[in-house]
């Protein structure tokens, strides 16, 4: 019995489509959708509508997006040959859609490329520059030093307050200075 079955009636349209218009299911007998690809997208694009805030909320929820990568991350280590194939037979059927686009992306984003390009090849200098100005910060107690103490950007923090701040911190140096000398 080699007959397979070349067509199917929609349960929903009641047309005979071929089976190459039909989804798969796997717990269905034959492997197909009851309804043809028409219908079903028909039925999701109804159901949307007439649920769309119940299912945006869903992709908000954390434990939604917890599950949904969870379960990427387990169908990517299941099929990684059949990812890797995928890909490749895209790239090479859309190489030029490909190049546009990273053309688009290399023109919007050349400002940051010359950032990282700099960042590498200056990246011993500006380690030291940062821990030589953050140092310079704790040790003068600069507002900028003062108030990320505090958690708030210098631009949000009333000078009043980083003036306390600067009064208790010296306090605390000082302290920690007497027990030291006392040690």
């Amino acid at each position: 019995m080699t007959d397979q079955v070349t067509t199917k009636v929609c349960s929903k349209c009641k047309v005979d489509k071929l089976v190459e218009l039909f989804g798969k299911d796997k717990s269905r007998k034959n492997g197909l959708a009851n309804y043809c690809k028409d219908c079903g997208n028909k039925k999701n694009s109804e159901y949307y509508k007439n649920n769309k805030e119940k299912i945006l909320g869903l992709h908000k929820e954390k434990e939604y997006l917890e599950r949904r990568r969870a379960i990427e991350r387990t169908y990517y280590a299941n099929n990684k040959e059949k990812i890797a194939i995928r890909n490749k037979n895209y790239r090479e059927a859309n190489k030029e859609k490909i190049r546009i686009k990273a053309k688009v992306y290399y023109n919007r984003n050349k400002a940051n490329a010359w950032h990282h390009a700099y960042r590498n090849k200056n990246g011993e200098y500006l380690l030291s520059y940062y821990a030589n100005r953050r140092k310079y910060g704790i040790d003068n107690l600069t507002d900028a030093y003062v108030a990320s103490t505090l958690k708030i950007k210098v631009s949000q923090c009333p000078q009043e307050l980083i003036e306390l701040k600067r009064i208790n911190l010296l306090i605390t140096r000082e302290i920690r200075n007497q027990q030291q000398c006392q040690n």
